[in-house]
């Protein structure tokens, strides 16, 4: 568990996001401190490099902040039994849009680990 800036605790990803600004690298789950950070923290316009890392596993893509803006998100997917939501599985979304366009480039990382890229968000 990480402690979030509001003082609750976050249960660790197994994928999480990285992003690296120049001289500066900044983890979802920072395991010096164990803080955890969201994503509304980060200054897009300034990232350089983002994506989504597990053990020994990455996905990086390097941003031109100029003209691109990196995003992230999660697609859960359950069952509901006896009224009761169960989640059992999750996909990791990340990606950048082109300012200025509709035009953008979707990351997904499947349960399995594949890695999936779409022009659009429809997996």
């Amino acid at each position: 568990m990480h402690k979030a800036s509001d003082g609750s605790m976050v249960k660790v990803e197994r994928w999480q996001w990285v992003a690296e600004y120049p001289g500066e690298t900044i983890f979802q789950f920072d395991d010096r401190d164990k803080t955890f950070h969201s994503i509304r923290e980060l200054d897009l316009s300034k990232v350089v490099r983002f994506g989504m890392v597990t053990d020994g596993k990455k996905m990086i893509i390097d941003i031109n902040p100029k003209e691109m803006q990196v995003f992230h998100y999660y697609l859960n997917f359950g069952e509901i039994t006896n009224n009761k939501a169960k989640l059992t599985s999750r996909v990791y979304v990340f990606g950048y849009k082109h300012r200025g366009s509709s035009n953008a480039n979707y990351f997904f990382i499947l349960p399995d680990d594949k890695i999936v890229i779409k022009n659009n968000q429809n997996l």
